[in-house]
C-alpha cells in the first residue's frame, strides 16, 4: 500500500512529519529564534487543534472553516505536507458529509499530535 493511500503516514513513525526549512531561513539559523519558535508552535498547535475539534463536534461548519484557516499558516510554515489537502478540505467543507468532517478532524488530530511530540523531542535534544 502506498503512503498516500494510508493518509500519507504509513511507515513514518520515526520520520519527522514537519520541515523546519522555512523557520530556519526566517531566523537565519539563529538557535535562539528556532528555540522560541518551536516553543510557540508546541503551545499554539494543540490549542488550535482543540478549538477545531470543539467546533466540529458542535457541528458549527462555519467555525470549522475559520479554525482550519487559522491553522493553515502554521501547517505551511512547518512544512506539514501530509496535511495540505486536509486543511484545504476543512477550510471549505460543507454540511453535506458529517463523516468526511469527522475523518478530516481525526486526521488533523493524529498528525498534529505526532508533530507536536516530534517537536518536543527535538526541543529536548537540540534546544535545551
Amino acid at each position: 500500500m502506498n503512503n498516500e493511500a494510508n493518509g500519507g503516514l504509513h511507515g513514518l513513525d520515526n520520520e519527522p512529519l514537519y520541515d523546519l526549512t522555512l523557520i530556519e531561513a526566517a531566523g537565519k539559523s539563529d538557535m535562539d529564534f528556532l528555540s522560541r519558535t518551536i516553543d510557540m508552535i508546541i503551545q499554539i498547535m494543540p490549542h488550535d487543534l482543540e478549538e477545531l475539534k470543539l467546533v466540529a463536534v458542535a457541528g458549527d461548519i462555519r467555525s470549522v472553516g475559520k479554525a482550519a484557516h487559522k491553522m493553515k499558516s502554521s501547517i505551511g510554515l512547518l512544512g506539514i505536507t501530509s496535511l495540505t489537502e486536509t486543511i484545504k478540505q476543512l477550510e471549505f467543507i460543507d454540511e453535506s458529509d458529517p463523516h468526511l468532517l469527522e475523518s478530516l478532524v481525526s486526521r488533523m488530530d493524529l498528525v498534529i499530535m505526532k508533530v507536536v511530540a516530534q517537536l518536543e523531542e527535538l526541543r529536548r535534544q537540540y534546544y535545551p
